[in-house]
């Protein structure tokens, strides 16, 4: 997490298959645990995305 602007920003990185993706928030006071279960569930629906083609 890192303050920028006034605001924090989380930001929390995958790798998958030669590919690397980020995920940034503006986090509202939320910690660790909350931004890692984002990076999970924007991960799941990239992966499921893909999937579907």
């Amino acid at each position: 997490m890192t303050e920028r602007g006034g605001g924090l920003v989380t930001a929390c990185t995958w790798g998958d298959k030669g590919s690397v993706r980020t995920v940034l928030s503006a986090d509202s006071g939320g910690d660790g645990e909350a931004a890692a279960n984002l990076t999970r569930a924007v991960r799941e629906a990239v992966l499921h995305e893909a999937a579907d083609g």
